[in-house]
């Protein structure tokens, strides 16, 4: 899986677990076993852009069947392609 993240003031760190939050609408899921494929600066901190944006790459490990089913919602309902479907539709369809 990989996606985006804000850094202020954050360094790349080894994990083993890793906690999502979506603000949009609070969707969590909470100690996921991982470990970090990598981990990149997209967007270094300037003075126009306080924040480091970074692009890290992780790979699932054993996974509980509840965590799995999480998971598996996330990306169903949160993922660009997700998005992309629902914009093409028409209202009639949604």
């Amino acid at each position: 899986m990989s996606f985006y993240h804000f850094a202020p003031g954050w360094r790349p760190t080894e994990v083993s677990t890793l906690d999502i939050y979506l603000v949009t609408d609070g969707f969590g899921v909470k100690r996921i076993p991982c470990k970090n494929i990598s981990d990149l600066i997209i967007r270094d901190k300037s003075r126009d852009y306080p924040m480091v944006v970074r692009r890290r790459e992780i790979q699932f490990d054993i996974l509980t069947r509840e965590k799995q089913n999480q998971l598996e919602q996330l990306i169903a309902h949160h993922t660009r392609q997700e998005r992309e479907q629902r914009s093409e539709q028409s209202p009639t369809q949604q």
